[in-house]
C-alpha cells in the first residue's frame, strides 16, 4: 500500500515516511504545489490542498498544513504563517502583544486525506504554546514562528529544540492520522 504526500517540506516528509513504514504504508512525496486559497482555518487549507492534489494527480493523497492561533490577537495569525513569515520579523509580531498579559498560543496542525472524486477527510491537532517575550536563536530563519513559540511545559522555543524533539512532537499526530484515517481508506476497510 502506498500514499502520496504533497509537501515541499523534507522534515514533514521524513516523519510521515517513518510512521508510514511502521504501519506498512509506503509514503511517496509529491512536490506539486496546490494553489494558496484564502481561508481562515488550517483545516480548510489542508482539505482544499488534498482535494486539489487528488483530483489533479488522480491518486489518493495526504496533506498537512500548519498555523498559529494567538487568542489575544483574535486568533491571528491563523493559517497565514507562510505569508507572515515573509512579511514580518519576529519582533514585529511580538510588538502586537505589547502590554498584553495573555501570551498563550495554539500551534495548529491540520491533516487531510483525499481520494480522487471524493470529499477530503481531515483531522486537526492542537499544541498549546506560550509566546516568548523575545525571539529565540535559530539556525533556520525560514521558520520565524519557531523562534517565538514555546511548547507547553518547556522553557525553550521550538527553534531551540533538537530536530529529534521537534519531530517527536509531530510523530504521534502523524501516526494517529495514518492509523485512524488513511490506513482504513487505502486498505479497503473504510469508505471515502
Amino acid at each position: 500500500m502506498n500514499i502520496t504526500f504533497i509537501t515541499t517540506n523534507p522534515h514533514k516528509f521524513r516523519i510521515l515516511q517513518k510512521v508510514g513504514a511502521e504501519l506498512g504504508i509506503e509514503v511517496v512525496q509529491s512536490e506539486t504545489e496546490p494553489p494558496e486559497i484564502q481561508a481562515f482555518s488550517t483545516v480548510e487549507v489542508s482539505a482544499f490542498s488534498a482535494q486539489w492534489g487528488a483530483d489533479r494527480l488522480g491518486i489518493p493523497v495526504v496533506t498537512v498544513d500548519f498555523g498559529v492561533s494567538i487568542p489575544a490577537l483574535c486568533g491571528f495569525l491563523g493559517p497565514f504563517v507562510k505569508y507572515i513569515n515573509a512579511w514580518l520579523k519576529p519582533e514585529q509580531v511580538l510588538g502586537l502583544l505589547d502590554g498584553n498579559k495573555d501570551r498563550s498560543a495554539i500551534y495548529l496542525e491540520a491533516h487531510a486525506f483525499c481520494a480522487p472524486g471524493n470529499a477530503p477527510i481531515t483531522q486537526e491537532t492542537q499544541y498549546p504554546m506560550t509566546i516568548a517575550a523575545e525571539p529565540r536563536p535559530t539556525d533556520d530563519p525560514k521558520y520565524m514562528f519557531d523562534r517565538i513559540c514555546i511548547p507547553e511545559g518547556s522553557v525553550r522555543a521550538i527553534s531551540e529544540e533538537s530536530r529529534a524533539d521537534r519531530d517527536a512532537r509531530f510523530y504521534a499526530s502523524y501516526q494517529k492520522f495514518l492509523r485512524e484515517i488513511v490506513l482504513p481508506k487505502i486498505s479497503g476497510s473504510g469508505k471515502n
